[in-house]
């Protein structure tokens, strides 16, 4: 795949270089947890894939509005197929195949180029922000066309799912109805829901008196729709979708170019569009990619943060999916599919909003976000889909809550920090007295969790009943970030009591974190210790990447010898040019493949499978015990640099989720993860900062 660099651009060229499989995806977001995703080529290979994807409970209850539009111009030479779609029994090729496909360098905006006889067009898709639609979502198809292309008449027939994004319905798709509404264009909504999702569809032209846009209503359906990547994780990957009609849209004959938009957005239908305006013009300038990485780095970062917006209010228990009201800044875990998880959101709060330029006001937001739904100490596991509230079955993002609290101290200088205060004392007295699925902390200073009933560390693959990597007992990297936020905490408090208090607590885990973990036949520390029949603790004899947290956190209570003894073992046993393996190579459980169905995915998702977002700590690691200071900062320019040059493959501007632990290291996942980019923008950080 041909790429380079450019201002405002990053340039993709069609034909031979992206005739390969996959082709390249590309992915703008709204602020709100909505999204358009596809594929550079223009088909859609996933149920997610969709040129309006819409958040009815910001950011969740997500659906797929607009999966795409039938693309057909006709001129005096004839009918013109221009878009591209993927068949079970086949491809349907475009008549006239795109010659330049490019996604902006911030991620507003994508576009593809055709060149005819005698003229062109231009297409750019670009989603509406929060700030810019009141609807729940909106997004601008703009045609430019120039030469014969601007004299003929351009055909666009909307498909229309109006489904849950997860879904994929059996069976025909129910009927559409489509409500004209003059000026104001065409009102569709699903005949089996009276108060479902309504779709606005709008037609406008620039100049004016350009030409003229008119509305068929001539229901089809699109049979068959196949998705290479749902197929390829075991999952139903055929689709039939409904489209209420076509627009056709005349040019003047005596004008050269046309714009012609159309404008589609759920939600509020009584507010018209903006007026059409030109498309963004580019120059391509291609410089050497590390002149632009931190921009770039900057604009993926930014399509993770989103406005909650809670309509439902609660009880406030405890329960497993516990209702909570309120609204606030959070971060989605990934895209397409993920919805915003606790975890994710702290370990990625330092890298998205606290590197140059930092958003002080978003990071305390999403901080005071999860205060206000945690219950019994603990921070929620994910936020629910549909939007009913949150799950709370994890032992690790409370702790990284009091990491996160004191990183946002530290960069802010701000002192008024109260109610995030409130919300770690209220941590550490509820891991003290004991929470639920089993979290406490035990007589030796370490913590235990895990309940039989739910993995509850960041390893918690599940499916069908089983858990692949259930660390019940005492997981490594619990004790070691329950020690970092007990000195985060005694750093934060203005009560001296309180200090003393967990200065003494952060000194009897440290002493039992140097001894019960540290496996000196590999110069190590064991990953989890689990409870013998006879009461005591041993050890489960796996090499992971979570001890990698002894030498990368600001207070290790390791030794120095230690530290650099993990360094070592990690670096000999699990890094990747991609990240760290979950598992060492050799034991038996190991899985090099991320592949196959669900289930055998699940399998091997924490027992090999490399992670980007674990480089960086790795990363951390080697500034803080490698004694050579530029030999570290060298080591980790070089760890990041393969990471840096994903930005122009899989999904563009994007890190994947996961690699393969096996070479070649194969992308798979999610194509967008928010901590990947986090960990290598914050490595970045402080690289930039002299670390």
């Amino acid at each position: 795949m041909g790429a380079g660099n450019g201002i405002g651009v990053a340039e993709h060229v069609l034909g031979e270089p992206l005739a390969a499989e996959p082709p390249a995806e590309w992915l703008l977001t709204d602020g709100r947890g909505g999204f358009a995703m596809g594929a550079s080529d223009g088909t859609r290979r996933r149920r997610y894939h969709g040129l309006l994807v819409a958040a009815l409970a910001p950011p969740v209850r997500r659906i797929v509005a607009l999966a795409g539009v039938v693309e057909q111009l006709e001129t005096g030479g004839g009918l013109v197929d221009l878009s591209r779609h993927r068949f079970r029994d086949g491809v349907q090729e475009p008549t006239v195949a795109p010659v330049a496909f490019a996604v902006d360098r911030a991620l507003r905006h994508v576009r593809w180029r055709w060149e005819l006889d005698g003229g062109s067009i231009e297409k750019v898709v670009r989603l509406r922000r929060a700030d810019e639609c009141r609807a729940r979502g909106g997004v601008e198809v703009t045609y430019e066309l120039t030469g014969v292309a601007a004299r003929g008449r351009l055909r666009l027939r909307p498909l229309v799912p109006l489904r849950d994004f997860h879904a994929l319905p059996p069976g025909a798709p129910p009927g559409l109805e489509a409500i004209e509404r003059g000026r104001d264009g065409v009102v569709v909504v699903r005949e089996d829901e009276d108060a479902g999702p309504r779709l606005r569809l709008q037609a406008s032209i620039a100049p004016a008196d350009a030409g003229v846009a008119i509305w068929h209503r001539e229901p089809e359906t699109w049979h068959r729709f196949a998705y290479d990547e749902d197929r390829e994780r075991g999952q139903d990957w055929l689709e039939d979708v409904a489209s209420p009609g076509w627009w056709e849209l005349r040019g003047s004959p005596s004008r050269g170019s046309v714009r012609w938009r159309l404008d589609a957005t759920v939600g509020d239908h009584d507010r018209p569009p903006p007026p059409v305006e030109t498309p963004v013009r580019v120059r391509t300038i291609h410089h050497p990619s590390r002149v632009l990485d931190d921009d770039r780095l900057a604009a993926a970062a930014d399509q993770f943060v989103v406005q909650r917006a809670d309509a439902r209010s609660g009880s406030g228990t405890a329960g497993d999916d516990a209702r909570a009201s309120g609204a606030g800044t959070s971060i989605i875990a990934g895209y397409p599919w993920f919805s915003d998880w606790g975890r994710d959101a702290l370990i990625s709060l330092v890298g998205l909003l606290l590197v140059p330029p930092l958003d002080l006001r978003a990071a305390r937001e999403v901080l005071e976000t999860m205060a206000a739904h945690m219950r019994d100490g603990l921070v929620p596991n994910c936020f629910d889909d549909d939007g009913d509230g949150a799950v709370y079955h994890t032992a690790d993002a409370s702790l990284w809550y009091l990491v996160a609290v004191e990183a946002y101290r530290r960069r802010s200088g701000r002192g008024d920090i109260g109610r995030l205060l409130e919300a770690c004392e209220s941590i550490v007295a509820a891991y003290r007295a004991g929470t639920r699925f089993g979290i406490g902390v035990d007589d030796d200073g370490l913590v235990v969790a895990g309940d039989g009933g739910h993995p509850v560390t960041w390893m918690d693959a599940k499916r069908g009943g089983i858990s692949f990597t259930p660390r019940i007992g005492k997981p490594v990297e619990l004790s070691l970030l329950w020690h970092e936020g007990l000195r985060a905490l005694a750093r934060l408090s203005p009560r001296a009591s309180l200090v003393a208090e967990l200065e003494a607590l952060a000194d009897r885990a440290a002493a039992s974190i140097r001894t019960r973990f540290w496996w000196e036949q590999r110069r190590c520390l064991h990953d989890c210790l689990e409870s013998a029949p006879d009461g005591t603790w041993r050890p489960d004899g796996r090499l992971r990447p979570n001890q990698v947290f002894g030498a990368s956190l600001a207070h290790s209570p390791l030794e120095r010898t230690q530290q650099r003894f993990v360094v070592e073992a990690v670096r000999a046993h699990l890094l990747t040019p991609y990240g760290l393996r979950t598992l060492e190579p050799g034991h038996p459980e190991y899985r090099g493949r991320y592949e196959g169905d669900l289930m055998a995915r699940d399998a091997a998702y924490h027992n090999g499978t490399v992670w980007p977002w674990l480089i960086g700590p790795y990363c951390e690691a080697v500034l803080r015990t490698e004694p050579d200071r530029q030999s570290a900062r060298n080591h980790v320019n070089e760890a990041v640099a393969p990471l840096l040059a994903t930005l122009d493959e899989g999904c563009i501007g994007q890190i994947a989720e996961v690699y393969d632990g096996d070479p070649p290291h194969r992308a798979s996942g999610c194509p967008a993860q928010a901590w990947s980019i986090a960990e290598v923008r914050r490595i970045r950080g402080l690289l930039a900062a002299g670390m």
